[in-house]
């Protein structure tokens, strides 16, 4: 991705989360669930996880801080902000190949930390996978959301 893509992708997302709460405050609510982990990715400046492709495109390709902007713009709104993870799933499909290198889970391949069937799921029963998932709690904690 070149730099003025990189501006252009930015400046429309962050038109987008603009619209979106405009949305939300037309319609007279004032709390919305924003799913900052969806696939062992975030939409925030992890220290963990990579940056999700559903922000970059493809995993792992730094941008800003979207969750940051996101909960400074809903606050200035008087719209809470209760962020929303799944702690389990890595991916919606089984094609292991999409998961980057940068991603806690591309260690744990072809082991019994990740199971494969509908999708590749962290393992809940292992302590080291319950580990990652607290420190990534931890890391959504620091920012000013109003529930989790």
């Amino acid at each position: 991705m070149g730099i003025l893509d990189f501006f252009r992708r930015k400046k429309e997302s962050k038109q987008n989360i603009i619209k979106m709460l405009n949305n939300i405050k037309n319609l007279k609510l004032n709390t919305i669930f924003l799913q900052v982990r969806s696939t062992s990715d975030a939409i925030y400046k992890s220290k963990i996880y990579p940056t999700s492709m559903y922000i970059s495109k493809e995993e792992g390709i730094e941008t800003y801080d979207v969750l940051a902007y996101f909960l400074n713009k809903a606050h200035e709104k008087d719209i809470k902000v209760y962020a929303w993870i799944n702690p389990y799933r890595v991916r919606t499909t089984t094609d292991e190949t999409t998961i980057s290198k940068k991603n806690p889970a591309y260690k744990y391949l072809n082991t019994d930390y990740l199971y494969v069937k509908n999708g590749i799921y962290y393992n809940p029963a292992k302590e080291e996978v319950t580990n990652l998932i607290l420190e990534g709690v931890k890391e959504v904690l620091t920012y000013r959301i109003d529930g989790l």
